[in-house]
């Protein structure tokens, strides 16, 4: 294989990365190449094979010619990969040290309810990891400035991962704004809520 199930996985993230910044669900096959071809430098692939790989990409099974709705694009055959590359991509970001990527991300557009579902349950999160997620979403919501979609999918996020950790105490949501069933099977223990819009 041209690359490994992680790699795999990390360039279809890149790929569902890139069309949730075009705020579509295709790409140009060129736009699509690019991104593939970023990864395999990302990645250290060896030349001959990132040649191989940016070739076939506009062939891969899960972005056929004809989910697009136009001949020169792919897209994800099904939503539903779309929303779930899009969460892989956001486990990537909040496991990054580097917070200003993950900002920009939540930044960009509303996040669907599912990716941030598949964010939850996709890896097992410890608790002290989510009590860490939870602080450096409400630090990223305390901060914005200007008004984007950062509050309402961090709002997201956070009550998607405190609805894993059963009985979680002392979580601290700050700045954020929450919707409709955020919370639907959350079990919260000495939470608190400061700024924050329900």
């Amino acid at each position: 294989p041209y690359l490994t199930l992680d790699e795999h996985i990390h360039l279809l993230a890149a790929v569902a990365d890139e069309m949730w910044t075009q705020r579509g669900k295709s790409l140009p096959v060129e736009l699509l190449q690019l991104v593939a071809e970023t990864v395999t430098e990302e990645l250290n692939i060896a030349v001959p094979r990132r040649v191989q790989i940016v070739e076939r990409i506009k062939a891969h099974v899960m972005l056929p010619a004809g989910a697009a709705s136009q001949p020169d694009h792919r897209a994800f055959d099904h939503d539903e990969f779309l929303d779930y590359f899009l969460a892989v991509r956001l486990c990537e970001l909040l496991r990054s040290p580097v917070p200003n990527n993950l900002r920009r991300f939540l930044e960009r557009h509303s996040l669907p309810a599912i990716t941030a579902r598949w964010t939850a349950v996709i890896e097992p999160w410890p608790q002290e990891t989510i009590l860490g997620m939870v602080a450096s979403l409400s630090a990223m919501s305390k901060e914005e400035v200007r008004s984007t979609w950062l509050k309402q999918n961090a709002g997201l996020v956070a009550a998607r991962l405190a609805g894993i950790g059963r009985s979680i105490e002392g979580l601290l949501f700050e700045s954020m704004y929450f919707e409709g069933d955020d919370w639907t099977g959350s079990i919260l223990v000495k939470a608190s809520f400061l700024r924050c819009v329900f």
